[in-house]
């Protein structure tokens, strides 16, 4: 089974050159980074805090992280790609709505009218913070 992380903003969004420079140079052999492609159909079917959120987004953008590795650190590779998420949701898209979302399963994060918020009942930030 594939394990796939996606940042899905709630619109439509053009690719900028920062974003296609952080894809070129990504050196880090536990996920690759997807360019940002386009969905006419888009849409949220995911757990966050315990409710599921269904929501359509029409026409929106997304980036997808597939895991490559999957017997790296957990710790280490969450922080990577946490890191990447976040230079890409605070300096390349900084005022995108977005949610970050593992599998279609379960939303991590979500970013609504500039405000973000993170899934209390998500494992995915645990022991993150040591490696800061």
């Amino acid at each position: 089974m594939a394990l796939t992380y996606r940042l899905k903003f709630t619109r439509k969004l053009d690719e900028k050159p920062e974003l296609k420079e952080l894809i070129e140079k990504n050196d880090n052999k536990s996920f690759l980074i997807s360019k940002l492609y386009s969905s006419t159909r888009g849409y949220i079917e995911s757990h966050f805090d315990k409710t599921l959120i269904i929501k359509e987004l029409g026409s929106s953008s997304i980036i997808s992280f597939d895991v490559t590795d999957k017997e790296v650190d957990p710790i280490a590779f969450r922080k990577s790609l946490i890191d990447v998420v976040h230079k890409i949701t605070t300096e390349i898209y900084p005022e995108e709505d977005y949610f970050f979302e593992f599998n279609g399963d379960i939303i991590h994060e979500i970013r609504e009218n500039g405000e973000v918020k993170l899934n209390g009942h998500s494992s995915f930030y645990n022991d993150l913070a040591s490696l800061s």
